[in-house]
Order: C-alpha cells, then structure tokens, then sequence
C-alpha cells in the first residue's frame, strides 16, 4: 500500500511521460474522486494510507488516461453550466466555449419576447 501523497506523484509523472498535459492536476482530479477528498484539501491528506480498494481503483483510473481516454469519461461526470452532468463514450464533452454560446443563446432567446 502507499500513501496519496505518493500515488499523487507516481500519478503526475506517469502522466506527464505519457504526454496528458497537467498531469498534477490530472493527478488530483482522479484522487479527488477516487477518495472522496477535495481537491483542495488532498495535500493536507499526502500522508494517509490508501486502502486497497482505493489503490486499485485510482490505479484503474490512471490506467485509462494513460491510453488518453479524456479525464471526464474516467471520471464518468462533469459540470455544464453549474450541473453536474453524466459522462460516458456515448455524449459529447461540453467545452467551455459550449456554456458561452448556451448563455448568449439564452440572452438572445431572453430579449425576443
């Protein structure tokens, strides 16, 4: 067993050889979700033991992005416009640029009745 704290760092540079851009931040997305832990706060909890239930399904995660599966269908979620939507190979990521036109969108619809 090892401790987050190394599963962050294994994690990052595993990533970063594999060429997924940020891979610190990859890293703590997949830990965040695979213990339950904030993102924010996952430094306070570098020292904690991951169970093996936890080792193997971060370790399951991180097997999929290294075969550059995008981040949100390993995670199965994402957030659109303040939801948090389910995500899997059968829809579309929404971009960023998504959430602008769907606002613009609705200001335009908005100013039509």
């Amino acid at each position: 067993m090892s401790t987050l704290g190394e599963f962050l760092a294994d994690a990052a540079r595993r990533l970063g050889e594999a060429g997924v851009d940020e891979g610190n931040l990859v890293a703590a997305w997949l830990a965040a979700e695979g213990t339950g832990i904030p993102r924010l706060e996952l430094p306070l909890h570098a020292n904690r033991m991951l169970s093996r239930e936890n080792a193997r399904e971060l370790e399951e995660f991180l097997r999929r992005l290294l075969l550059h599966e995008p981040l949100q269908y390993v995670l199965g979620h994402t957030s659109f416009l303040g939801d948090r939507i389910l995500t899997d190979r059968r829809v579309l990521i929404p971009r960023p640029e998504t959430e602008v036109l769907v606002e613009k969108a609705g200001e335009f619809c908005a100013g039509r009745e």
